[in-house]
């Protein structure tokens, strides 16, 4: 009899270790996890945010399918500045039916820099009839090679302008105002005023202004 129960004893125990193994983890499709992530995860600031991100999906998380991952580990697409690869873990009892997924556009593209010229904004210049030429100069951002400034005057009887290089050379002429357009290949156009007063202990006339 006890030979007997020792018998019965081994078979309930292999049984049950068969029964361990032929049990299966619970299966979770990588495309599953991309779905209950979100698509909150984009334009983030760099890599460390998004890694913030997706370890605060899994905090706490009530959804079925994050319940099953242990972590998210996000690392750059090559090739890319915004796109990444997501590796996740899965908890103990469950399967993960691939390795990655990607989130594109997950950190925000820094924005283009600019190889357009750009001239610089010209204060206004004030002038007596009679003074010497006045030169003003003129910054230029992102200079094309050949290419030069221009300048025109648009009261020439109240002040000229001629360009020098990098330069406006600036007379003035009689009572008045005028303004002055500065001009580049591919620029947007500055312009600025010059106001030329008469010179002291004279009476002129004043020259019209141009638009």
């Amino acid at each position: 009899m006890k030979k007997l129960l020792t018998l019965l004893a081994a078979v309930g125990l292999t049984a049950t270790a068969s029964a361990g193994v032929v049990a299966c983890d619970t299966k979770i499709k990588v495309e599953s996890i991309k779905t209950a992530i979100g698509s909150d995860i984009k334009d983030l600031a760099d890599l460390a945010a998004v890694n913030a991100a997706l370890a605060a999906k899994l905090q706490g998380t009530t959804n079925a399918t994050l319940k099953g991952v242990k972590s998210l580990s996000a690392a750059l697409k090559s090739g890319s500045k915004t796109d990444v690869l997501v590796t996740p873990v899965a908890n103990d009892g469950y399967k993960l039916s691939g390795q990655t997924f990607e989130i594109a556009g997950a950190i925000k593209a820094e924005a283009a820099v600019s190889t357009k010229p750009v001239i610089a904004a010209i204060d206004a210049v004030s002038m007596k009839v009679g003074e010497e030429v006045k030169e003003v100069a003129v910054s230029l951002t992102n200079p094309i090679e050949g290419e030069n400034i221009s300048a025109v005057s648009g009261t020439p009887a109240a002040a000229t302008v001629a360009v020098d290089g990098s330069k406006i050379k600036i007379t003035p002429v009689a009572v008045g105002e005028s303004t002055i357009t500065v001009s580049y290949k591919d620029a947007q156009a500055v312009t600025f005023k010059v106001t030329v007063a008469a010179a002291e202990g004279t009476d002129t006339g004043t020259a019209k202004t141009g638009v």
